[in-house]
């Protein structure tokens, strides 16, 4: 059964649990200094995928490419890994990474693969893409991401999405959430 964007569901299929065993969702926000303010608050969505089989990296990109997703693509060497008993194993080859962090982008890949997902980074999926439904609305009536702000609601979707994944602190977001509410303006 084919789907408008001339894959198949097999190969969807198969691109999620890609995702699923070997990438990463994450939303996450921090505070970036810049030229023009002190801070500048920023939050980020990555959908990654790593592994050391160009084979595979490239399946991935042939099905990304045929839904009209053309990702960053990166490889680098690994670092070398402590053995149980002492010593380093160190891998031959590199481990190359697929990224897709632009928020329309990243809504559509995570739409497609999403009735597909099951495991923890199903509810991952969930959430990131009520977060970027509702900030790329947003951004539709400011008409510009640069001028589109910040809010409680934003941050309080990274906060969960730090909850839902257990790894992340919540420390860091109290204090941009306090900062917001004393009026201080935060864009994009």
């Amino acid at each position: 059964m084919d789907n408008p964007q001339g894959t198949n569901i097999a190969e969807i299929a198969w691109l999620a649990g890609i995702i699923e065993g070997e990438g990463s969702l994450s939303l996450s926000a921090w505070n970036r200094s810049d030229s023009h303010a002190s801070k500048n608050p920023k939050i980020a969505v990555t959908v990654k995928i790593y592994n050391t089989d160009a084979a595979i990296i490239r399946k991935c990109v042939e099905i990304l490419n045929k839904i009209s997703i053309h990702p960053h693509l990166k490889e680098r060497e690994q670092k070398p890994m402590l053995k149980l008993g002492g010593g380093e194993y160190k891998s031959v080859d590199p481990i190359i990474t697929i990224t897709v962090s632009k928020l329309s982008v990243a809504l559509k890949l995570l739409q497609t693969i999403q009735p597909y997902l099951f495991g923890s980074k199903s509810a991952r999926a969930d959430l990131m893409v009520r977060y970027l439904e509702q900030r790329l609305a947003k951004i539709g009536l400011v008409g510009n991401h640069r001028k589109c702000l910040y809010d409680a609601h934003d941050f309080g979707f990274v906060k969960d999405f730090y909850r839902l994944t257990r790894r992340g602190t919540t420390s860091a977001l109290d204090g941009l959430l306090n900062e917001q509410e004393q009026g201080q303006s935060m864009t994009a």
